[in-house]
């Protein structure tokens, strides 16, 4: 993680303007748990999503921060909740549905042209959900 600029994390005097996370994840352990999963190959795709939750804060009396929520990405924008960003839209604050997530497609040539393959399996996927949802809300 990074903060720009340098040694303006939990300094409330230290104006700062963005910060940055990058994030090493070995293949080898995502996979470790799914017997099922494929080493990423050209066009092999995986579903993956990110999140991070936000809080609102404010300076305390001792010009410390404290949680204060005040959600902006709520329904009701100023709510006392917390604001949660993903990298694929869910729909609902709910990151523990995998077939929500985004579509990742594996890719080795560095010069691809970017084009997509043909994902077999999200057609039958999409009807599969359908149903379920269907059928859960009836």
């Amino acid at each position: 993680t990074r903060v720009y600029p340098n040694d303006a994390i939990n300094q409330p005097g230290v104006p700062n303007t963005h910060w940055t996370a990058e994030i090493a994840l070995p293949i080898s352990k995502l996979m470790e748990r799914n017997p099922l999963a494929k080493m990423p190959a050209d066009g092999v795709f995986w579903r993956v999503n990110f999140s991070r939750v936000q809080w609102g804060f404010k300076l305390n009396g001792q010009g410390q921060y404290e949680k204060d929520p005040c959600c902006q990405s709520c329904a009701t924008p100023g709510s006392t909740a917390e604001d949660n960003w993903v990298w694929s839209k869910q729909g609902e604050v709910a990151m523990h549905l995998p077939e929500r997530w985004g579509v990742v497609q594996f890719e080795s040539n560095a010069q691809s042209d970017g084009k997509l393959s043909y994902y077999e399996e999200w057609p039958s996927r999409c009807a599969a959900m359908a149903i379920y949802y269907a059928m859960k809300s009836y």
